[in-house]
């Protein structure tokens, strides 16, 4: 999956995003696992693409544009580049009250998040869902889901090259289109 996902081009991306979600779904016997981005701003975040199991409900069109201060611990441990790793949802303490609310409304009961950063900014996270019971993660499915966390890292990264490319070659074809000289 990883030699599949690095040499990807830009157009086949989608595809490819989902291939390897659904494999680290069912590697980690997850009940939905997904990407968000963050808004160039970094007020909204929204879920980018997503694998489900077989019998359980895509969150994926309501999960557009959250205003990121709606969840402010996530959000903390996340720019602290660090996981969220929360066994049982329903156990989190009152400092996580928002999160818990949130998560429990979306029918979660245990979570792993990884941040994403490129150039040294956080511009989203993968996560993995388990809506069918709790879950005890093990130190070394951390570590597995880092990997795959920089491996989409670097793919975000080439697709935001890849669109500023875009937009400056256009930007040089309207400046020469408009300039008489």
């Amino acid at each position: 999956v990883s030699i599949q996902l690095t040499g990807t081009p830009i157009a086949e991306i989608p595809a490819a995003y989902n291939y390897a979600l659904s494999r680290i779904g069912k590697f980690f016997e997850a009940d939905r696992a997904y990407t968000f981005e963050f808004s160039p701003d970094f007020t909204f975040m929204s879920n980018t693409y997503e694998w489900c199991q077989e019998g359980v409900k895509p969150q994926m069109h309501i999960l557009q544009n959250i205003p990121c201060d709606n969840i402010p611990m996530w959000m903390e441990t996340l720019q602290n580049n660090r996981e969220i790793v929360i066994s049982s949802v329903a156990a989190l303490d009152d400092k996580w009250k928002v999160e818990r609310l949130t998560m429990s409304g979306l029918g979660i009961r245990a979570v792993l998040i990884i941040p994403i950063f490129v150039d040294n900014t956080l511009v989203g996270f993968l996560g993995l869902d388990y809506i069918r019971g709790t879950k005890t993660f093990a130190d070394s499915e951390v570590n597995i889901l880092k990997v795959w966390g920089n491996m989409f890292a670097g793919i975000m990264m080439n697709q935001r090259k890849d669109m500023l490319l875009g937009q400056t070659q256009r930007n040089f074809e309207n400046f020469f289109r408009t300039n008489n000289d």
